[in-house]
């Protein structure tokens, strides 16, 4: 399963002429209609991008509109990548006639944005604002979530899938269970009411990917990317805000992380861990992958102990059966779950919205990152080894396309 990486929002705005909205307002079900007004709105704030910077004309003050105009840009993106999810081709032809809007080239009016933005660069950097415009010229042109529409689209046909009902974006809703609880006040996951049948869910995809891998009947191709789907849904398991619902797994927080503008997600998936090893931005696929391998020795020589193994392990055998192996995942989502009322959503949506979280709530958070990465890593060791050793080794196809 090779990972195509594009921008959902470079993506969205190729939709917005008119004569594309209407076509897939026609097209597809109700749930375009929904997406349709995400992308307009997309598009409205990419241009305020665009009117912000021309009328910029230096200092701090007059930068606020182009730092709110990029946090607009990040919110409205954020709403239409999920919405994005309720598009249902129904025939292999609607799914390539999507992937060819998907593959047109970048909507003017992005290029129209980081060209104003640009022509300002000295003013910006004069200012102090340069690191804070290259973050938000990066959200323009480089957004941290793939939509598995363009992962996999491009070689599924939805008549071979076993369930031939399922559509072309059907990984979308696996990355994540939404908890329908009350937080910072009540915290907990219940399967019926938390995982969509239809869609389904992490919880539900971590057992189905596990019991393709097993079923040496399968494909090695299909097996092959089972393993890659296990690899990132217990890593997802792990992550609190992908076992939260309110505003979309806090997708629709805005906040304030070291004087930069993301959303409450972004900052949990992201910019905890960079800040961590001294980094204010991705350091590109090669660094990360160095990043990646020195902290993992370093989780590995502080976490080793048998002590600490057994403690932060879940008693389950999630290769008893796929029921078990749903038990399991579903215990590891329901413990995540619990930091959302402990300390992620704790100090209320008024006070993250009006805190500035590199500090005081970045010292807490970091060491519940750390842990959750050496649990997940630990449990996922565990879960590989309950997976290779009855069969044999060779059960675990090697990795191909990294």
């Amino acid at each position: 399963m090779q990972v195509i990486k594009l921008t959902f929002l470079a993506i969205c705005t190729t939709l917005v002429s008119a004569g594309h909205l209407l076509t897939l307002r026609h097209r597809y079900n109700s749930g375009t209609d929904l997406l349709v007004n995400d992308l307009l709105r997309l598009d409205e704030a990419i241009k305020t991008i665009t009117t912000a910077a021309n009328g910029y004309t230096g200092g701090q003050e007059g930068y606020e509109a182009i730092r709110e105009s990029f946090a607009e840009v990040n919110r409205t993106n954020r709403i239409a990548y999920r919405d994005a999810m309720t598009i249902m081709p129904q025939t292999i032809e609607e799914s390539n006639q999507i992937i060819s809007i998907v593959s047109d080239p970048i909507a003017p009016d992005i290029t129209t944005a980081v060209d104003a933005v640009i022509a300002k660069k000295s003013l910006i950097e004069e200012a102090g604002f340069r690191q804070e415009t290259a973050d938000g010229l990066n959200l323009i042109s480089y957004d941290h979530d793939t939509l598995s529409l363009v992962a996999v689209a491009p070689k599924l046909n939805p008549l071979t899938i076993p369930a031939a009902a399922v559509p072309v974006h059907y990984t979308g809703g696996w990355h994540f269970i939404d908890a329908n609880d009350s937080p910072p006040e009540t915290c907990n996951v219940n399967f019926s009411r938390d995982c969509e049948e239809d869609r389904g869910c992490v919880v539900s995809a971590l057992a189905n990917q596990t019991a393709l891998l097993l079923d040496l009947d399968q494909t090695r191709t299909t097996r092959n990317e089972a393993f890659k789907f296990l690899l990132h849904f217990v890593g997802d398991l792990h992550q609190p805000l992908h076992t939260e619902a309110l505003d979309r797994g806090g997708n629709q927080i805005q906040v304030k992380f070291d004087n930069r503008h993301y959303n409450l997600h972004s900052v949990w998936d992201t910019e905890i861990a960079l800040k961590m090893h001294g980094l204010t931005h991705s350091p590109g696929t090669e660094g990360e992958k160095t990043l990646a391998k020195r902290w993992a020795q370093e989780l590995y020589n502080k976490h080793e102990s048998a002590d600490f193994r057994v403690a932060q392990n879940i008693s389950c055998d999630p290769m008893a059966n796929t029921a078990a192996a749903q038990s399991c995942a579903l215990q590891y989502a329901a413990e995540t779950n619990q930091l959302i009322c402990s300390y992620v959503l704790q100090p209320g949506l008024q006070w993250l919205e009006s805190n500035d979280l590199g500090g005081e709530y970045y010292d807490g958070a970091k060491t519940i990152v750390e842990d959750r990465i050496a649990i997940a890593g630990m449990r996922l060791g565990m879960w590989i080894n309950a997976v290779a050793y009855p069969l044999g080794s060779n059960v675990v196809p090697r990795l191909q396309d990294e």
